[in-house]
């Protein structure tokens, strides 16, 4: 999946270790053996996806939080989930 439409919700792989350390968030992806650092934004993000989100609803809240543009901020988060997808660190619900 390269892209991730706007209503799709997708969600961190329960399997994925993580802990919340001051302003970073540290994932651990037991299968694989690799480890991720997320700071400010990208932090909130994962914690965000704890539950499943759209890349919309995502967005929104973090222009709420960190008062961004969002317009910028949909592309940020859309790449970003990309990203994420890509390390196999979230998954679409299917919802």
């Amino acid at each position: 999946m390269d892209q991730f439409s706007s209503d799709m919700e997708v969600q961190r792989r329960p399997e994925i270790l993580h802990s919340r350390v001051d302003d970073a968030v540290y994932a651990l992806d037991t299968a694989s053996g690799a480890c991720f650092a997320f700071h400010g934004p990208s932090a909130r993000l994962w914690e965000l996806l704890g539950e499943p989100i759209t890349p919309a609803a995502a967005a929104r809240r973090l222009v709420e939080q960190y008062q961004i543009d969002e317009e910028s901020c949909r592309r940020e988060v859309a790449d970003h989930f990309t990203s994420l997808h890509g390390e196999g660190l979230i998954v679409a619900t299917g919802r």
